[in-house]
């Protein structure tokens, strides 16, 4: 789904003193920033003490764990400890509709809870709902990550960022998905080849000055693992 997110960041519990305030501010816009350049999304300072980021739902999706976590909201608070922040988001089939939410879900949201709203409903993020991963009991999943040397969670989570790209991704593909490094999935991906998995297909131009990037297509391979992924994910919403 490559339907808009848009995040509403206000940071809280500010110090009042002038000076304080600004320097409290002022490192709360570096963290925001940072991760967000980490994570791929767009982000810019709406006004003095509002950021607003920008990214699909697939992203928002992988990144949050099924909507179970806000990681991005936690690394901002784990720099700026003597803070809070109140998040809404809102997504939409456009961006300006995806913003009218996101000012709906930050009025719902307090220091207890931050909520993404689709128009109709609110979703308390952070909620105990479907777990999304393939359980360790599953031979075939327990076998791949071993000799790949991931968690099954983790090889779970890859293959399901690899069910939302187009025919043929790249490394940065991924990272703009799954929330990391493109130098980090890069090493992953070379596991994934050279067990099979996916394929090297072609190599495309870069944009800049570098070196072409390399483009990779799912294996045969691979496509009954994508299949469990996928029954799994059902079983655990019908349950």
């Amino acid at each position: 789904d490559l339907k808009p997110v848009v995040g509403l960041i206000a940071p809280e519990n500010l110090p009042s003193s002038v000076s304080l305030y600004e320097n409290a501010l002022r490192s709360v816009s570096n963290s925001v920033f940072a991760c967000a350049q980490k994570k791929g999304a767009l982000v810019f300072a709406r006004n003095a003490a509002l950021f607003q980021c920008i990214q699909t739902y697939n992203q928002f999706y992988i990144e949050t764990d099924g909507l179970r976590k806000i990681p991005f909201v936690d690394e901002v608070l784990k720099a700026n400890p003597d803070i809070s922040l109140r998040v809404g988001y809102g997504v939409a089939h456009n961006v300006k509709n995806a913003e009218a939410y996101a000012e709906k879900a930050l009025d719902m949201s307090t220091a207890s809870g931050n909520y993404l709203f689709d128009g109709e409903k609110g979703r308390l993020l952070g909620e105990a709902g479907p777990v999304f991963a393939v359980t360790d009991s599953d031979p075939v999943f327990r076998l791949y990550s071993q000799r790949l040397g991931i968690t099954v969670t983790t090889f779970s989570r890859y293959l399901r960022v690899f069910r939302m790209l187009k025919s043929q991704f790249s490394a940065e593909d991924v990272a703009r998905v799954i929330g990391l490094q493109a130098k980090s999935v890069r090493k992953i991906l070379a596991l994934f080849l050279k067990e099979g998995l996916i394929a090297l297909t072609n190599y495309r131009a870069p944009l800049a000055k570098g070196r072409p990037e390399a483009l990779y297509a799912l294996s045969h391979k691979i496509r009954p693992l994508l299949d469990i992924t996928m029954g799994a994910i059902c079983r655990k919403e019908e349950g």
